[in-house]
């Protein structure tokens, strides 16, 4: 049950955020989130190589905006909250695919980190990267600024990528 200190926190919140008690929740790893905004457009449009039509290509623009709260179970001195942000594009087509995105966490105190960059093109064999930082200052944050004391970087870093996986196309 939410103590009095965090519900006025929520309501600071709300304040910032309008509405978002109402927004779809999540509670992957047992990390409460809520989904602010996420957007995906596909587009269909034909495919040519040397003049003739060979099929269409699909392309996808993604993203996704959730907030991060204090656990509810865990009173916590200063509380924070923390934007994560999902932001990507992919390519399905007859010639080639790609995809790229990449994942931020930005802290209530303006503090951004670009936690993973994933990219690849494929083209005779494909090219890709695989970026993913250090997540130890964003893990400190978690646990002291909203009471996520049970995570680990390893639980951490399964977070970011399953929700990484359920926004991305």
């Amino acid at each position: 049950m939410p103590s009095i200190k965090q519900d006025d926190f929520k309501s600071k919140l709300d304040a910032r955020f309008p509405g978002f008690q109402q927004k779809e929740h999540l509670d992957e790893s047992g990390v409460s989130t809520y989904i602010l905004n996420k957007e995906h457009v596909t587009e269909n449009y034909p495919c040519y190589n040397y003049g003739y039509y060979i099929g269409d290509d699909v392309s996808h623009t993604f993203h996704a905006m959730l907030l991060v709260v204090p656990d509810d179970n865990v009173d916590v001195p200063e509380s924070g909250y923390a934007i994560i942000r999902i932001d990507g594009h992919s390519l399905i087509s007859e010639r080639n695919d790609s995809n790229s995105v990449s994942v931020s966490c930005e802290f209530d105190t303006g503090t951004r980190f670009d936690i993973e960059e994933h990219s690849f093109y494929e083209k005779y064999g494909g090219q890709g990267t695989d970026k993913q930082n250090p997540i130890g200052t964003v893990l400190q944050y978690f646990q002291e600024k909203m009471g996520y004391t049970a995570l680990s970087e390893e639980t951490l870093a399964a977070w970011f990528s399953t929700i990484r996986s359920r926004f991305a196309f």
